[in-house]
Protein backbone atom coordinates (compact mmCIF):
# COMPACT_ATOMS: atom_id res chain seq x y z
CA UNK A 1 0.00 0.00 0.00
CA UNK A 2 1.85 3.47 -1.17
CA UNK A 3 0.15 6.39 0.57
CA UNK A 4 -3.20 4.76 1.38
CA UNK A 5 -4.08 3.06 -2.01
CA UNK A 6 -3.10 0.49 -4.40
CA UNK A 7 -2.47 1.74 -7.93
CA UNK A 8 -3.17 -1.25 -10.78
CA UNK A 9 0.35 -2.21 -11.52
CA UNK A 10 0.49 -2.63 -7.60
CA UNK A 11 -2.60 -4.99 -7.52
CA UNK A 12 -1.15 -6.49 -11.10
CA UNK A 13 1.89 -7.67 -9.42
CA UNK A 14 0.47 -8.44 -6.39
CA UNK A 15 -1.83 -10.89 -8.35
CA UNK A 16 0.78 -12.34 -10.21
CA UNK A 17 3.58 -13.29 -7.35
CA UNK A 18 -0.18 -14.99 -5.75
CA UNK A 19 -0.02 -17.46 -8.98
CA UNK A 20 3.27 -17.80 -9.51
CA UNK A 21 3.12 -19.06 -5.77
CA UNK A 22 0.54 -20.97 -5.72
CA UNK A 23 1.55 -22.86 -9.08
CA UNK A 24 5.06 -23.51 -7.68
CA UNK A 25 3.16 -24.91 -4.50
CA UNK A 26 1.14 -27.38 -6.45
CA UNK A 27 4.13 -29.20 -8.71
CA UNK A 28 6.15 -29.50 -5.16
CA UNK A 29 3.44 -30.80 -3.36
CA UNK A 30 2.20 -33.29 -6.31
CA UNK A 31 6.35 -34.13 -6.13
CA UNK A 32 6.25 -34.60 -3.09
CA UNK A 33 3.40 -37.19 -2.86
CA UNK A 34 4.99 -38.96 -6.07
CA UNK A 35 7.86 -39.17 -4.07
CA UNK A 36 6.25 -40.63 -0.82
CA UNK A 37 3.93 -42.52 -2.27
CA UNK A 38 6.77 -44.61 -4.37
CA UNK A 39 9.11 -44.79 -1.27
CA UNK A 40 6.40 -46.65 0.85
CA UNK A 41 5.29 -48.57 -1.88
CA UNK A 42 9.20 -49.96 -2.49
CA UNK A 43 9.31 -48.06 -5.63
CA UNK A 44 12.08 -46.43 -7.42
CA UNK A 45 10.11 -44.00 -9.77
CA UNK A 46 12.01 -43.80 -13.33
CA UNK A 47 9.89 -41.84 -15.33
CA UNK A 48 6.75 -39.38 -14.96
CA UNK A 49 4.27 -38.10 -17.57
CA UNK A 50 1.52 -35.67 -16.84
CA UNK A 51 -1.24 -36.96 -18.70
CA UNK A 52 -4.77 -35.47 -18.39
CA UNK A 53 -6.24 -36.57 -22.25
CA UNK A 54 -9.05 -39.55 -22.58
CA UNK A 55 -6.20 -42.27 -22.98
CA UNK A 56 -6.16 -42.11 -19.41
CA UNK A 57 -8.79 -45.07 -17.02
CA UNK A 58 -9.78 -41.72 -14.56
CA UNK A 59 -10.47 -39.37 -17.53
CA UNK A 60 -14.46 -39.41 -16.58
CA UNK A 61 -13.28 -39.11 -13.16
CA UNK A 62 -10.92 -36.58 -12.84
CA UNK A 63 -12.38 -33.55 -11.07
CA UNK A 64 -9.79 -31.46 -9.45
CA UNK A 65 -6.87 -34.02 -9.26
CA UNK A 66 -3.67 -34.54 -11.89
CA UNK A 67 -2.91 -37.48 -13.84
CA UNK A 68 0.35 -39.32 -14.33
CA UNK A 69 1.82 -42.29 -16.03
CA UNK A 70 4.14 -43.48 -13.83
CA UNK A 71 7.25 -46.38 -14.49
CA UNK A 72 8.44 -47.76 -11.35
CA UNK A 73 11.21 -50.38 -10.79
CA UNK A 74 10.22 -52.83 -7.80
CA UNK A 75 12.65 -54.15 -5.09
CA UNK A 76 13.27 -57.46 -7.61
CA UNK A 77 14.37 -54.71 -10.47
CA UNK A 78 11.01 -55.24 -12.47
CA UNK A 79 9.80 -52.45 -14.87
CA UNK A 80 6.23 -51.95 -14.38
CA UNK A 81 3.74 -49.21 -15.37
CA UNK A 82 0.67 -47.26 -13.51
CA UNK A 83 -1.44 -44.76 -13.85
CA UNK A 84 -1.73 -42.30 -10.47
CA UNK A 85 -4.54 -39.80 -9.80
CA UNK A 86 -3.50 -37.40 -7.12
CA UNK A 87 -5.82 -34.85 -6.00
CA UNK A 88 -5.58 -31.08 -5.97
CA UNK A 89 -7.11 -31.25 -2.70
CA UNK A 90 -7.13 -33.72 -0.01
CA UNK A 91 -5.21 -36.55 0.87
CA UNK A 92 -4.54 -39.65 -1.07
CA UNK A 93 -3.19 -41.49 -4.25
CA UNK A 94 -5.33 -43.36 -6.80
CA UNK A 95 -3.12 -46.43 -8.78
CA UNK A 96 -4.18 -48.61 -11.84
CA UNK A 97 -1.55 -50.81 -13.16
CA UNK A 98 -0.65 -51.54 -16.60
CA UNK A 99 -0.15 -55.19 -17.32
CA UNK A 100 3.42 -56.53 -16.64
CA UNK A 101 5.97 -55.28 -18.75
Amino acid sequence: MIFGYYTPEISAGLALIVVIFLVIFQFKRTNFKLRTWAAESGYEITKVSSRGGKKNPFFFNMKKANVYYVTVKDQEGKMRACWLRIPQYGYGIDCKWEEEQ
